[in-house]
């Protein structure tokens, strides 16, 4: 670990590829007015708040997203379904329903990363927020959406600048939606500056995607095939030969799928990354600054997005993110202890905070082929401690407990962030005494008690996978010694005109964490599991 962050290349000074933050000089409303703004990942977390915004504050700006057809359901389908969840309601009443305001307001271009087809002509600002957000996908995955993806669209978009004779006829304005972790494996302070490094993206891309076939390739050689199939005799020696067969066939998908997302891991981590989101994403970096010389590009990077502060409602938030699973965990005393250190600092940002500093940044004006970078973060200026989100978490469900825990009457795990090696030699003596009891209970006769233990076996096998998993991908964020300058953002902020203070805020430092995760965050993070335990608390209630 101690090599990599030590080899890894040092960021280019401010001086070197960035450039300094462009401010703003008047209402985003104003700036943004008349623009055709092209969006991708409208159907994500972010971009969809992004397009919720736009329809509500920003009238007289033109949406035009970028969905891909999924299944029988058209890009245009994709689009009215979005715009009937709750957060639109406003907005779509106001336009008369949601086919009336997808007609009248947002333009629908039907395609996909990265096969994205012509984009149109006229577009003044095109918002990169698609890509492969999971830390840990297949390696081919991560390339095709991250990088291959990123090239396409860009390609796509100087195609529609260019005039009848190949020269640009207008210079659009590209923002991209990275991370603050393209830093890597790093320490120390983390400037708004590109990341210089000797990785060849499209070397690396091409080995990237040809792990697929070298993998499958492998689940098929005859040693691979006797393992799968031995274990899965050992789970149905009773059943017999074709749902063996069925369970081996399974098993080798699966292997696939784990040897691909270990092969991004391991190649990530050799070149200095902490996973292969973070290394494809700074590889997407680099193809946007060699494509977007002719061009006006910025770059924001949000730290760990969560739950909304306050728009379009406290706790706004779609699927889970990187928290949200711990959270439950621990509110469940399933999360015994954590690999964290105490002192260091979990960069987290509200979403709401990140798609206003999107808008403010479309509303900027970057030098042409000097990008500006921007980090959305909070852990410089405002910084929340590993004890410290402990400590608000563990009092919420002291007094909010959840119905339903892993061993009830018990209290609430007390951490006491024994380090990495501590955490993972339990993960092991866990997966000894697993095995052994599997070992034992393949060995005596089948009845009510055995198949009773086979159940309780499953789901201890659930809670260990689960801790191996997020130990694996969260153990160096928990643990990371480094921390976001934040500067150009701060400077954007901070000339904001006064009308847009309140609707397009967005510095971190000013809203207090014990206030976000306890009655924020956590509320939003267990009132769907509260819904269930409630709804089972009423189906028990009913008489026979």
């Amino acid at each position: 670990m101690t090599a990599a962050r030590e080899t890894f290349a040092r960021p280019v000074p401010a001086g070197g590829g960035g450039s300094p933050a462009p401010l703003l000089d008047g209402r985003l409303r104003d700036l943004l007015a008349g623009r055709k703004i092209v969006m991708t990942g409208v159907t994500g977390f972010i971009g969809e708040q992004l397009l919720w915004k736009i329809l509500t504050e920003l009238p007289d700006t033109i949406p035009s997203v970028l969905v891909r057809r999924k299944g029988s359901a058209a890009a245009r389908d994709r689009v009215v379904s979005l715009v009937k969840k709750k957060i639109f309601t406003e907005v779509r009443e106001a336009a008369g329903g949601a086919e009336a305001l997808v007609d009248t307001r947002i333009e629908v271009i039907e395609g996909d990363l990265p096969y994205v087809p012509a984009l149109p002509r006229d577009l003044d600002v095109l918002v990169h927020c698609a890509g492969d957000v999971s830390f840990d996908p297949p390696i081919d995955q991560a390339f095709n959406t991250n990088v291959i993806g990123t090239k396409v669209l860009m390609e796509r978009m100087l195609q529609a600048c260019r005039g009848e004779d190949g020269s640009p006829a207008r210079v659009p304005h590209y923002v991209h939606i990275s991370t603050a972790y393209t830093a890597g494996r790093r320490r120390g302070a983390i400037p708004e500056a590109p990341q210089e490094h000797s990785v060849d993206y499209d070397a690396e891309t091409t080995a990237g995607l040809a792990m697929r076939e070298l993998i499958e390739a492998e689940s098929r050689m005859p040693e691979r095939l006797a393992v799968l199939r031995k274990e899965a005799e050992r789970h149905h020696r009773r059943a017999g030969y074709l749902t063996t067969a069925a369970d081996t066939e399974r098993r080798r998908k699966e292997w696939v799928q784990a040897e691909l997302v270990r092969a991004g891991t391991e190649r990530a981590r050799s070149l200095g990354w902490t996973d292969v989101y973070t290394f494809t994403k700074a590889l997407g970096e680099r193809v946007v600054a060699d494509l977007g010389s002719e061009i006006r590009v910025s770059v924001v990077r949000p730290a760990i997005v969560e739950s909304s502060w306050a728009h379009p409602y406290p706790g706004w938030i779609e699927g889970f993110k990187m928290a949200e699973p711990l959270i439950l965990a621990y509110g469940r005393g399933e999360l015994p202890e954590f690999p964290g250190s105490p002192d260091s600092v979990l960069d987290i940002v509200p979403c709401d905070l990140v798609v206003n500093a999107i808008l403010a940044v479309c509303a900027s004006s970057p030098d042409v082929g000097r990008p500006a970078y921007y980090h959305v973060s909070s852990g410089a200026r405002n910084p929340l401690t590993m004890a410290d989100m402990y400590r608000h978490i563990r009092g919420y469900f002291t007094e909010h407990p959840l119905e339903k825990t892993a061993k009830p009457g018990e209290p609430l795990p007390e951490w006491d962030f024994p380090g990495s090696s501590s955490v993972r030699r339990l993960l092991v003596a866990s997966e000894l005494a697993h095995a052994m009891a599997e070992r034992v209970l393949a060995r005596v006769p089948r009845s009510d008690r055995t198949r009773q233990a086979a159940r309780e076996l499953d789901k201890f096998r659930g809670r260990l996978d689960f801790l191996k998993r997020y130990h694996g991908l969260y153990n160096e964020y928990a643990q990371s010694e480094l921390h976001f300058v934040d500067d150009n953002t701060l400077a954007l902020t901070s000339s904001m005109h006064a009308d847009d203070v309140e609707a397009f805020a967005f510095d971190t430092a000013v809203y207090d964490w014990r206030t976000y995760i306890y009655d924020v965050h956590c509320p939003s993070v267990t009132s769907s599991v509260r819904r269930m335990d409630a709804l089972r608390r009423k189906r028990g209630s009913k008489p026979s």
